[in-house]
């Protein structure tokens, strides 16, 4: 009998929430095996991407 490896989920986040961000910020949202941690833009979330408001951020140093 082999010992269960524990995992921890997959943590993601989005560059840019242009033509192809949000769809990639839409997808890891929706992933049950990623842990979305935010996304980046500094115009913020004009297409309305991200469930969570508090998970938009104007710069990379601002998600870290």
């Amino acid at each position: 009998m082999t010992a269960a490896i524990p995992t921890r989920a997959l943590r993601g986040a989005v560059l840019g929430l242009g033509m192809i961000g949000r769809h990639h910020a839409r997808l890891l949202q929706a992933s049950p095996d990623v842990d979305f941690v935010g996304a980046v833009d500094p115009d913020g979330d004009r297409f309305g991407s991200v469930h969570d408001p508090a998970k938009v951020f104007a710069s990379p140093d601002e998600l870290l």
